[in-house]
């Protein structure tokens, strides 16, 4: 029998570094990039430069980050904003008083949303933060619908416009270093936009913020066009609309079965267009008192809204050279109260803005995720070796359904609970970090006799059982908190979604 098969690894093993000669090398490319965006002389038409950096957590990628831009700030200043975007706004503040302490003449702002606290005042970002929820997604702009809008040569207000503090934000003038929230990749920030991009830092894992899942009910889908779609499109959309539900159910090529009927890449992009040219706007105004505005919103088709965007953004791929693959639209049963019903499932992934040199960190950068973001860019690898004793007591996923299982998780918690209390005796008070998802540390929390209550996130950190208490998701991104503990107890963990996958 032949046995002298050769499998190739999926991944090549890792090259440690030692920590100070990784710390070296992540401060000689990080420099190398950020000065040439410094000195950047790009031509027009030419790819703006990427850098992906995979370096390993504790070697200090933000901490470098900051100390460069200390050191360049001024010059990347003179050509543009630079924006550093980071999962929290918890983390932007950090970042933002971390580059302050190193150089206080550094004009620099942390970018609070609407909603945000302001500082100042312990209150919303904006005085109508009530009416910003429910119009958020049935308006073009927040901004012109309940802020300030400009109409014939005049400005419209809300009267809270003047000195309102997340306004401010837009009205600053010049170049700034901006920390901001991963979320505002996919929106425009309050910057002034009459200054360009000198610099993007992406700092963390940013992917799951860019990828998004499109569901349409196939009869959502197929529904009869509103009566502002042009007249002339409606054989295309018919066509296109049955096409397209048909090539899914019986699995062939989309856009091969719309040519077939006729219906071409220009048609598509006519249809798109035909979509957004058939919805009523909802029509408000910022002088619209409260009333009015509520009363407006909740007489608005909002479904018929949702329903115009999914068909608008399926006919604008379909007419796109996007790859789609087997697996990027789809079309699936799904359980329903009245039965299962189809639905028409797309995968989109954003990719970041490309008009300035951009730079990605993140400890678990992969390859493959980053060329599918930012196509083009360049991949280097720091690693160092684990700098901890890792021991796994158990080889189960311990899920949430596991541990708060109604016969047994009682149970299930409290042999955690027997490890948490070892560990915590052990550690004779050099702390003990406890890391669980937010479903399971409050019945942790209720095990040990301090249910939770409305102030959820501050009664989930309370000390449990001597250990402190943290959940796994974009908070945990990027904080080097855990340095101080002597342990760290993981209980489960935090999978990505399918639609990542």
């Amino acid at each position: 029998m032949d046995q002298t098969h050769h499998f190739s690894a999926d991944h090549a093993l890792p090259v440690w570094h030692e920590p100070e000669m990784a710390r070296r090398e992540l401060h000689e490319l990080m420099e190398a990039f950020i000065r040439a965006a410094a000195e950047k002389n790009t031509a027009v038409g030419e790819e703006n430069s990427a850098l992906t950096l995979k370096v390993s957590a504790g070697v200090g990628k933000t901490r470098t980050a900051m100390k460069l831009l200390a050191k360049h700030g001024r010059a990347l200043l003179a050509r543009g904003h630079v924006l550093v975007y980071v999962p929290t706004l918890d983390l932007a503040e950090r970042a933002a008083a971390e580059l302050q302490a190193l150089d206080s003449a550094l004009p620099i702002a942390v970018i609070r949303g609407r909603l945000a606290v302001n500082p100042a005042s312990g209150k919303p970002m904006c005085e109508r933060s009530d009416l910003v929820e429910s119009v958020t997604n049935l308006v073009p702009s927040v901004t012109q619908a309940l802020c300030r809008l400009q109409k014939a040569g005049g400005i419209i207000e809300a009267p809270c416009a003047r000195g309102c503090p997340y306004l401010s934000q837009k009205d600053a003038v010049g170049a700034k270093i901006h920390f901001l929230s991963h979320s505002y990749l996919e929106a425009f920030p309050p910057v002034d936009r009459d200054v360009d991009t000198a610099l993007r830092i992406i700092d963390e894992k940013v992917w799951p913020t860019l990828v998004s899942v499109t569901d349409i009910y196939v009869e959502e889908f197929m529904r009869a066009p509103k009566s502002g779609f042009p007249p002339g499109l409606l054989t295309d959309l018919t066509m296109a609309k049955s096409g397209i539900v048909s090539a899914l159910q019986i699995g062939c090529d989309v856009r091969a079965h719309l040519l077939s009927l006729g219906v071409d890449q220009e048609k598509l992009e006519l249809l798109s267009n035909g979509e957004a040219a058939s919805r009523n706007s909802l029509n408000i105004m910022p002088h619209d008192n409260s009333e009015k505005i509520k009363y407006l919103v909740s007489t608005y088709d909002r479904l018929a809204l949702y329903a115009s965007r999914k068909r608008q953004k399926l006919f604008s791929v379909l007419a796109s050279d996007e790859q789609l693959g087997p697996n990027r639209l789809t079309v699936e049963d799904q359980r329903c109260a009245s039965g299962i019903r189809q639905v028409i499932r797309l995968y989109s992934v954003s990719q970041p803005p490309r008009d300035a040199p951009l730079l990605m960190l993140d400890a678990d950068a992969d390859e493959a995720i980053a060329e599918k973001l930012v196509p083009g860019t360049d991949f280097a690898k720091i690693e160092t070796k684990p700098q901890a004793e890792i021991v796994q007591i158990s080889d189960r996923t311990l899920s949430d359904t596991w541990l708060l299982d109604l016969k047994n998780g009682t149970d299930r918690r409290a042999k955690i609970f027997k490890i948490i209390r070892g560990e915590v005796a052990r550690a004779d008070g050099d702390g003990v970090l406890i890391v669980a998802t937010r479903s399971v540390l409050t019945k942790f929390h209720e095990d040990a006799g301090q249910p939770v209550g409305d102030n959820f996130d501050d009664d989930l950190r309370r000390d449990l059982i001597g250990a402190t208490p943290r959940w796994f998701g974009p908070r945990m991104l990027g904080v080097n908190d855990f340095e101080r503990y002597r342990t760290i107890v993981i209980v489960g963990r935090l999978q990505p979604g399918i639609e990542g996958i």
